[in-house]
């Protein structure tokens, strides 16, 4: 329960740094939800909208007990979906290439992440202000 709690204030956080506007349900352009409801079959009732400034719709669910966002643009067109990791699920093979490629940043936040590309490990390294999120493939190959 307090991950919940955590995630939802997190979320609200999230929406207010982007300039996002909170949307209810009935207020989501109906290829946006058809497009969330054909992928997420759980249609989850506890979903939070928002709507960015530049027409990027997000919505954080949370499906068998892990927490999603998904992005869509406001045509209904699918953007991509991730799950934050926990820093104990990132593979070995990631967190050792990302100390090897990059020497002085470390890893801030870590991701699974779904989009047109294919399924991915995001990460997003920090060396003071330089900040960068860089991909792998699910067997760890570096991307870009």
């Amino acid at each position: 329960m307090k991950k919940y709690i955590s995630f939802i204030a997190l979320s609200l956080l999230t929406f207010a740094g982007f300039a996002q506007k909170n949307l209810s349900r009935s207020d989501v352009p109906k290829a946006v939800m058809n497009s969330y409801l054909s992928q997420n079959s759980s249609g989850a009732t506890d979903s939070v909208w928002g709507k960015e400034e530049i027409s990027i719709y997000k919505v954080y669910y949370n499906d068998n007990g892990q927490h999603y966002e998904a992005n869509y643009f406001a045509d209904g067109r699918w953007i991509k979906t991730f799950t934050e990791l926990e820093s104990a699920a990132i593979p070995i093979n990631v967190v050792n290439q990302v100390k090897s490629i990059y020497p002085n940043h470390k890893i801030a936040k870590a991701y699974i992440e779904l989009n047109n590309d294919g399924k991915f490990y995001a990460t997003d390294i920090v060396n003071g202000n330089d900040k960068m999120t860089i991909y792998f493939t699910m067997s760890g190959k570096f991307v870009k």
